[in-house]
């Protein structure tokens, strides 16, 4: 009656989204239910239970997040829990062979639980050995076969994929084989440029060089590593994925300036963060990434800022520079607000304190008065 009610009421139908629960909820219950099913056969003390579970749960997120982590993709495969594509507002929600062939993998997984939980309960057939045995092999063959069928990607496959290799002396640029050489040297001019503009901004770059996966397309790039239309960075590993989206290239500059800028960050994720590096502060990361990038379209950020202010829509800078802060204000609003303040600090005190400020974001350490002060300066 609900999906009835909403077919004649609203323009959205509620059943066009269907096909995903056979694939992303069915596998997971049946993962689930057998592989609980195994462990409580198994052991019978409810701590060794308890015990089991957590290891389950801990050798899945492992699994899941170590290609995100110490890889290129930002998709997430996980057999208990199920898919997110990456970037959800960069995405049409469709679904992929990729995802067909993960769900597989799950429904191996699930019978290899099923097998092994015959054989606890006593059940010493062949057909249990065999099946159990099976299931495990071609598992473990769709798992080593993840970069090519789409649910896995490592540096090695995405860089044989790609094809192309082109270093300079502050660059790495990872392409498609069939960028002509005047392309590659084009692209690579728009790289080292930008690259000595971020650096200027900041007093000078870090040693070491940055990474940048370059994509034919949108799709290529999706298919590959999971986000679209979205460009992002991954400062830990000092690299960024962007798309070919014509010379100049209209984002690489903010991106690059993030993985530019990871060796004055805190770790282990190279940005600005506190609580050992685990708590991170957006509106002083994305804020140095756009005023590093410094865009002038119609007007600077300065004169945005100005604007925004003479029309009372200026977010309140104190708020959105506090560590969780950075959402209260629309995103276009929020990050020209950050980019233009702490280009003004950088304009008024200099390079050397905006680089400190970046490992965590304490304003009073770094200027010696609150935010509030600067603020209203």
């Amino acid at each position: 009656l609900v999906g009835i009610a909403l077919t004649l009421m609203t323009p959205c139908s509620p059943f066009d989204a269907i096909a995903f629960f056979p694939v992303t909820v069915v596998p997971d219950v049946l993962v689930v239910a057998a592989l609980g099913v195994w462990i409580g056969l198994r052991f019978r003390g409810w701590w060794q239970f308890v015990l089991s579970w957590f290891g389950v749960v801990l050798a899945s997120a492992i699994h899941t997040s170590w290609p995100i982590v110490f890889g290129p993709q930002v998709s997430a495969w996980n057999h208990l829990a199920g898919f997110l594509p990456g970037p959800l507002y960069d995405e049409e929600l469709h679904l992929p062979a990729a995802l067909l062939w993960f769900r597989l993998g799950s429904l191996l997984l699930a019978a290899f639980a099923v097998f092994g939980a015959a054989r606890t309960a006593g059940d010493l057939s062949l057909l249990t050995s065999r099946g159990r045995a099976i299931a495990l092999l071609f598992f473990a063959l769709l798992e080593m076969l993840g970069p090519t069928l789409g649910f896995r990607m490592s540096d090695h496959a995405l860089a044989a994929i790609l094809g192309g290799k082109t270093e300079s002396e502050h660059i790495v640029l990872m392409h498609p084989r069939g960028l002509t050489p005047k392309e590659v040297a084009r692209v690579m001019g728009d790289l080292e440029f930008r690259f000595g503009q971020i650096s200027e901004f900041v007093g000078g770059a870090p040693p070491g060089k940055v990474t940048v996966w370059w994509y034919r397309s949108a799709e290529q790039k999706q298919q590959l590593v999971g986000a679209a239309h979205t460009q992002f960075a991954k400062p830990w590993r000092r690299e960024i994925h962007v798309n070919d989206s014509g010379f100049p290239h209209p984002v690489v500059k903010h991106e690059l300036a993030h993985a530019l800028l990871a060796p004055l960050g805190a770790r282990p994720f190279g940005v600005t963060a506190r609580i050992l590096g685990l708590s991170p502060h957006v509106g002083v990361i994305e804020g140095m990434a756009v005023a590093a990038d410094n865009p002038i379209d119609d007007l600077s950020l300065q004169e945005w800022a100005a604007a925004m202010k003479k029309q009372s829509m200026l977010p309140d800078v104190r708020t959105l520079l506090e560590p969780q802060g950075f959402y209260s204000a629309p995103a276009s609003r929020a990050y020209t607000t950050a980019g233009a303040f702490l280009r003004w600090l950088q304009e008024s005190r200099g390079a050397e304190k905006l680089r400190d400020l970046y490992r965590d974001g304490d304003f009073a350490r770094v200027y010696g008065v609150e935010l509030s002060v600067l603020v209203s300066e």
